[in-house]
């Protein structure tokens, strides 16, 4: 079984993606969710094959667009407009990394590698107006020298650093015109650089953030990067137009659990940014070996059953981020590819985890496949329908962190929080190399 062996949802992705460009198949994300053994996915390879999948899945190529069409807009960049354009100032989806390099870092040659990755992706160099107009390398990025010299190893000077860093990812973005990405960067001490990267929600995301550091550093390193197998607006063109066939799967998800709400107690005073956090006393093997299929499924458990302390019933509906990258030929692609999942988790009163844990495996294993179905147009069919609206009030996002080395240069990364929420409660859950990393 591949998650006893240790395997988690990142993994899992990772053998399907090779699988499909190694033996030329088109299996769904999900799939060593429900085939779990080499033998089983073998079988399913085979079925497929011969004819047998389920042909209302993607499995052709994406259409190309006409590029003198406007650039559609995928759902989950509709959404964050409207929220943008309700309130320009607005900072809550402000997304942003401090890296701190050590070695010979050349300002220019970074400056360069960046306009090489964001003239590749949409998200970076297309504005958020009327016409999506394309923006010019000098109108999509910013990017200014960064006054941080003399305050390593200084407490100090190490917090007023931070400050000062934090004030400029907290800057609000301006969609229409640009820019949509901004640099800093500054030397530190001779040797130590700080890097800040910004940019908004709805021009990437944690995954695809992860995926802009490791293409930064490629073309800063000389490699040429392959080129792009679609677009973005591609993808979203081609992704709206069989978004249709999960609706019955969120209606019937919505009738079959009655959440009860749940009435928090006041938190404790907040950190300065808003954000309470800590280093989980587990390690990251531990989370691994935690009573869930995976790691993500098991902190999704342990959410609930805190949430439960709360509740009447032990009906818990907690919302999940997850990728609505569907198609092999978008998983190169950088932009805002999550969608919101309203699942629902029961918490018997006398339960353990594990029998948590258990329940809520299958869940997450049944809603990835219908994943990409905007939480929108969900909420649009139940009010249509004349059924229960799903509601996010309480939110669990789980990241599994890259490590943040550059270009050969050995790198670490702090993910800037914005000091504001976009639910009532939202846990996060950060997985490194060296820790698990809790926020709330």
């Amino acid at each position: 079984d591949f998650f006893d062996l240790g395997g988690a949802s990142l993994a899992a992705l990772e053998v399907v993606a090779r699988v499909d460009d190694e033996l030329d198949v088109d299996l769904p994300d999900a799939a060593l969710f429900s085939h779990r053994t080499i033998a089983e996915l073998a079988a399913e390879i085979d079925r497929r094959r011969s004819g047998g999948a389920d042909r209302s899945l993607p499995t052709t190529a994406i259409p190309r667009l006409d590029p003198d069409r406007p650039v559609p807009l995928s759902a989950g960049e509709e959404a964050m407009l409207l929220e943008h354009l309700a309130d320009p100032t607005d900072i809550r989806y402000n997304v942003a990394r401090h890296y701190t390099i050590r070695g010979t870092l050349e300002p220019a040659r970074l400056a360069a590698a960046i306009e090489t990755v964001v003239a590749r992706h949409g998200p970076l160099h297309t504005a958020f107006d009327r016409d999506r107009t394309v923006l010019t390398a000098a109108e999509a990025i910013r990017f200014r020298s960064l006054a941080t010299s003399g305050t390593d190893g200084d407490d100090d000077g190490d917090a007023a650093r931070r400050e000062s860093i934090d004030a400029l990812a907290g800057e609000p973005f301006h969609l229409r015109r640009g820019p949509l990405v901004r640099v800093d960067v500054g030397e530190r001490t001779p040797g130590v650089w700080d890097v800040l990267v910004a940019t908004h929600h709805i021009s990437i995301d944690a995954g695809t953030f992860d995926l802009l550091w490791y293409e930064i550093g490629e073309a800063y390193a000389g490699r040429t990067l392959p080129e792009l197998p679609v677009t973005a607006a591609e993808h979203a063109d081609w992704q709206r137009r069989s978004a249709g066939r999960h609706a019955e799967f969120w209606s019937e998800q919505r009738g079959a659990l009655d959440p009860e709400p749940v009435a928090l107690d006041a938190p404790d005073e907040p950190e300065p940014d808003g954000y309470l956090h800590r280093v989980a006393s587990l390690t990251p093997a531990e989370l691994h070996d935690g009573p869930g299929t995976t790691p993500f499924a098991t902190s999704l458990a342990a959410a609930a059953v805190v949430l439960a302390r709360w509740s009447r019933s032990g009906r818990i509906e907690i919302g999940v981020t997850a990728s609505t990258k569907d198609h092999r030929d978008a998983r190169p692609l950088i932009g805002y590819y999550l969608n919101s999942l309203p699942l629902g988790i029961e918490v018997p009163s006398h339960g353990v985890l594990a029998d948590v844990a258990h329940r809520a495996s299958a869940t997450v294993g049944r809603a990835l496949e219908h994943r990409t179905y905007p939480f929108a147009q969900m909420v649009r069919d139940a009010r249509r329908l004349g059924e229960r609206e799903p509601s996010i009030a309480h939110m669990l996002a789980y990241e599994e962190l890259a490590p943040a080395e550059f270009a050969g240069m050995p790198a670490e990364h702090r993910i800037l929080a914005s000091g504001t929420s976009v639910t009532e409660l939202t846990f996060f859950v950060q997985e490194r190399s060296d820790s698990v990393r809790l926020g709330l």
